[in-house]
């Protein structure tokens, strides 16, 4: 009822927006609406008569309905095209903070956490694109291209992934490794927490935090270590 109400109000018809009971404004918007079309109408509105469409604009794939034609009720009349209700990164690493994601020109919020947008209104958007709707079915179904960025440019660490360990969701940790000591050694340093932003060909992009959580400048980290010279290091949290 909230969606007849929604719709009859977007028309420019008498209704309650918002509201899910069917009001003396909704039955005047239905009667005036049906009148303008070349309906005699009382404003009383049957379940029957009623058929459901998704959106405002649809692509009709198929109709076999036709004027003057007794349809059951529960029965298909036509077909439309499907749209988006959920976009995927594919192998997507979540972050900590929210991130913008562009789609086929169409950009919106990935929120912190997730791989995936599942906002309405955004995958409407998308799907009401050119370029989604003159897409081919098997396209559709294998995907396409997407950006995603943050919102400020944050500076990342990038070391080897096996020199991350304890990882705990985007938390970890590495050691960095003192310029005095050797190649794949531990240095004096002790184990610094990080957060994992992303990864890419083997290698973790991190960003170091200190004891009180600030943030470590990356370039002030030369060399980690790596290897079995992590067995038994601990990252607390």
């Amino acid at each position: 009822m909230r969606a007849l109400n929604d719709e009859l109000n977007r028309l420019g018809y008498r209704s309650s927006p918002g509201s899910n009971r069917y009001t003396w404004r909704t039955v005047q918007g239905v009667s005036q609406l049906m009148k303008d079309n070349g309906n005699t109408s009382d404003g009383s509105l049957a379940l029957a008569d009623t058929l459901w469409i998704p959106s405002p604009q649809v692509a009709v794939g198929s109709w076999t309905a036709s004027q003057g034609l007794s349809v059951t009720a529960g029965s298909s009349v036509g077909s439309i095209g499907g749209t988006i209700v959920k976009l995927a990164i594919k192998n997507g690493q979540p972050s900590d903070r929210d991130r913008t994601i562009t789609v086929l020109g169409q950009s919106g919020t990935l929120p912190a956490g997730a791989t995936e947008v599942t906002d309405a209104g955004f995958c409407a958007k998308v799907a009401a694109t050119p370029e989604f709707t003159g897409m081919p079915k098997d396209a559709r179904s294998t995907g396409f291209d997407a950006t995603v960025t943050l919102p400020e440019p944050i500076r990342v660490l990038r070391v080897p992934s096996g020199a991350v360990f304890g990882i705990d969701g985007q938390s970890g940790c590495i050691v960095p490794t003192s310029s005095k000591g050797t190649s794949g050694g531990r240095g004096s340093d002790d184990p610094i927490k990080v957060t994992i932003i992303g990864g890419e060909l083997g290698a973790s992009l991190v960003s170091p935090t200190d004891v009180s959580g600030a943030s470590i400048n990356p370039s002030s980290i030369t060399r980690v270590t790596i290897g079995r010279a992590l067995d038994g290091l601990s990252c607390g949290r």
